[in-house]
């Protein structure tokens, strides 16, 4: 365990401490998100998420996460987590951290808890390493006062994928290998800040057993990848839509036929529609695949990326996919 020098927060010392994920209890976490979360919009989907299971997962992703915790008396007050996913700039490997989780019980809301918890990760994390997330309307504010950055929001696509029969080249996986490092490594390259997109972390992201809600398809000519795309269900405005997570591909034909894939089994999934949120896709390239991009705004969280750190805070420029987000 870490610890920090004492804090006087509304004349009451607290010590935030940093655990590692062996440590933590995850019951404890499942319980006290359910807790501060209570009542707030979105009930359904945060309990697919607020459990045991799915903190397990989380946590212990690829490497073991760090828990920022605030306890009185014993009880946790606040809490705030990050875990480790490996970063490249045109080729150049750095450590990110995500933060995630950032919550406190509301009787104890406005003492300054998060900010206490947030400067124990970034203070006891490597100051060479970059800390982004996607936080929500009430945790972006205080961000900006402690100096984060709004890098970007990734745009909403939505449509329905006219495609009736699934694409004979794309093939579903269960787990990701060699030919697919193989294709990260010839054209996964970019001078964008970008999760790097291996195999072992593809297959910690969609291929757990501690969440089986996710489904990954591959492009193939011949014995080569072409690209890939990765597809969830959700419940959005009371609607089954069909969600891109992730997708990647070499050129336009292999990403036409990803997309058009993803139409077919939207269909077979009974999805009224397919989404995606990402900063890559452009607004008129994918008409002719039925998606249009609409404005943030008019989901229910526009997912914001923000970033901290001094290699972080040198680009303004990263290639995110909703996959990049904890919260599906």
């Amino acid at each position: 365990m870490f610890s920090r020098s004492l804090l006087n927060c509304s004349g009451l010392n607290v010590e935030p401490s940093l655990i590692c994920a062996a440590d933590a209890d995850f019951e404890e976490i499942a319980l006290f998100q359910q807790r501060c979360f209570e009542g707030q919009v979105g009930e359904a989907e945060r309990a697919a998420v607020q459990t045991f299971q799915h903190y397990v997962w989380k946590y212990t992703l690829l490497q073991p996460a760090r828990i920022a915790e605030l306890r009185r008396n014993g009880q946790l007050v606040a809490m705030c987590a990050a875990f480790p996913v490996q970063l490249s700039a045109g080729g150049d490997p750095m450590t990110g951290w995500q933060i995630c989780d950032i919550a406190t019980i509301p009787p104890e809301r406005r003492k300054g808890y998060f900010k206490a918890c947030l400067a124990v990760l970034t203070d006891t994390l490597p100051s060479t390493d970059v800390f982004f997330g996607f936080p929500n309307s009430r945790s972006a504010p205080q961000l900006t006062a402690m100096g984060w950055r709004h890098v970007d929001t990734l745009s909403p696509f939505v449509g329905i994928i006219p495609n009736l029969t699934a694409i004979e080249t794309v093939h579903r996986v269960e787990r990701f290998g060699g030919s697919h490092d193989l294709l990260v490594r010839n054209f996964g390259q970019s001078d964008r800040l970008r999760i790097v997109k291996s195999s072992a972390y593809m297959n910690a992201r969609y291929c757990s057993a501690l969440r089986p809600i996710y489904s990954c398809y591959v492009a193939r000519n011949g014995a080569e990848d072409c690209g890939w795309i990765v597809l969830r269900t959700l419940r959005l405005f009371g609607v089954r839509v069909s969600v891109i997570m992730d997708s990647f591909a070499v050129d336009a034909i292999s990403r036409k036929l990803l997309i058009r894939h993803a139409g077919f089994w939207s269909r077979q999934q009974g999805c009224l529609a397919t989404v995606s949120f990402n900063n890559q896709w452009r607004m008129l390239d994918l008409l002719r695949c039925g998606l249009i991009e609409i404005p943030s705004l008019l989901m229910p969280r526009p997912l914001v990326l923000m970033v901290s750190g001094k290699r972080g805070g040198s680009t303004d420029h990263w290639h995110s996919y909703v996959g990049d987000w904890d919260g599906l």
